[in-house]
Order: C-alpha cells, then sequence, then structure tokens
C-alpha cells in the first residue's frame, strides 16, 4: 500500500487498479446504512470499482462512461440485471476531489455527489451480509455472469476515507458531511 501526500499534512490511500482491500464480513449492517466516501480518481475509460459488497449493502462504481453509480441486490431480484442502480448526473473528471454518498433507508437507494442528490431509486428488502472488497472488485466468474462486472475493473486514483455505517443519513446530514469535506485544505 502506498500514501500520497496532500496539502495540509494530509494523506491518502493510493490504489493503483490491482489493490485490493477486504473488510471484515461484519463491516456493514443487514439493514439501513450509508457509506461515505471521499476520492479523487486518475483513470475514467473503464470499470473502476470503488468497493463493490455482493449481498445486502452497496456496491460504488465508475462506469466506463464516466458516471458513478451505487447498486444494491434487493430482496426479490431476477437476472440478468439483478441490482437497483443509481447513478450520478455529471461525469467524474480526473484529478479532482468528490464526496460521495449513497444512503440505503430499507426502501430507498440514494446517491449524493458532494452534498447534491443525484438519483434515487426504490430498493425493499435486507439480505444477509457478504464480503465487501474496496479498490476492486470479486476476482471471480461470478463477478462477469452474475453482477455484470469486468474482472479487471479495479480503482486507479486516491482515496481520502471510506465510512460505513449503520443508519440512512438525511438530506441535511448529507450536506454537513460535504461541508466539512471542503475545509480540507486540499479541496478545490
Amino acid at each position: 500500500m502506498t500514501f500520497d501526500v496532500l496539502p495540509g499534512n494530509g494523506r491518502m490511500l493510493k490504489f493503483n487498479g490491482k489493490q485490493i482491500l477486504q473488510t471484515q464480513l461484519d463491516y456493514a449492517p443487514n439493514g439501513p446504512m450509508s457509506v461515505d466516501v471521499v476520492i479523487r480518481p486518475q483513470k475514467v475509460g473503464q470499470t473502476s470499482v470503488i468497493c463493490y459488497q455482493r449481498g445486502a449493502q452497496v456496491s460504488l462504481i465508475i462506469r466506463p462512461d464516466g458516471l458513478l453509480e451505487a447498486r444494491r441486490l434487493p430482496e426479490l431480484r431476477s437476472h440478468p440485471n439483478p441490482h437497483v442502480t443509481v447513478q450520478s448526473q455529471s461525469r467524474l473528471e480526473l484529478g479532482h476531489f468528490y464526496h460521495v454518498i449513497t444512503t440505503y433507508d430499507g426502501k430507498v437507494l440514494s446517491l449524493y455527489l458532494n452534498g447534491q442528490l443525484q438519483s434515487q431509486s426504490p430498493c425493499i428488502g435486507t439480505r444477509s451480509t457478504e464480503r465487501c472488497l474496496v479498490g476492486g472488485n470479486i476476482v471471480d466468474g461470478a463477478s462477469k455472469d452474475i453482477d455484470e462486472l469486468e474482472i479487471d475493473g479495479g480503482f486507479v486514483g486516491q482515496m481520502l476515507r471510506m465510512h460505513v455505517i449503520a443508519g440512512a443519513w438525511t438530506p441535511p446530514q448529507v450536506k454537513q458531511r460535504y461541508e466539512r469535506a471542503k475545509l480540507l485544505p486540499f479541496w478545490k
């Protein structure tokens, strides 16, 4: 693992598309939750997995077209395209910092980018927790066949933080977290 030094004595975890961190199985709740990530992508034009979890929680992916996508498996699903997905309204640009929050309140999956609601979609049901990977996806045939993800879709860029909490933050709480992120000395 390597880190990039930032102004103001900050440090960001640097991902080169091949590093993958695996969380503990019980890292997140089965029900309502929020995922809070600050990233700076350094590569677009390919599937780029920020965090990936097959099951109850939320995956965050930069799509090849540059849009950010959050996805979650609902209780009742079909194949192909089993996920409920929400995406950003604009494409991510290289070298820019982004504050991303996705929330799931037990009924609705929502995606916020820099404090602004991007999209939301109904998503009903809780499921069991399965492994979560940060910086890449599960390297097996199921990634492509079931989850419709390319196996070589690792994240290239820096990650300042990733928080996973029980409970869905409200829009004012999301805005407050973004306002705090903007106070970081390197935020532009």
